[in-house]
């Protein structure tokens, strides 16, 4: 791979072709294993909280 990728950078027409074609088969196979991100409470704690930080941080800037 990674000779196709220096030839692709001196403009090899032939190895850019297949350097894309291999990385279209790669985002094809990950967007059809790839299951959707499931959080723990535990995540969605963290995340209240550093949303609640930042929109506080927010009002605080706008009373300024």
């Amino acid at each position: 791979i990674a000779q196709l990728v220096n030839r692709s950078a001196q403009a090899d027409l032939k190895a850019t072709q297949i350097l894309l074609g291999l990385m279209q088969d790669i985002e094809r196979r990950t967007e059809q294993t790839a299951e959707p991100a499931t959080l723990s409470e535990a995540d969605r704690q963290v995340l209240e909280f550093i949303r609640n930080r930042r929109l506080g941080n927010q009002q605080e800037d706008s009373h300024e």
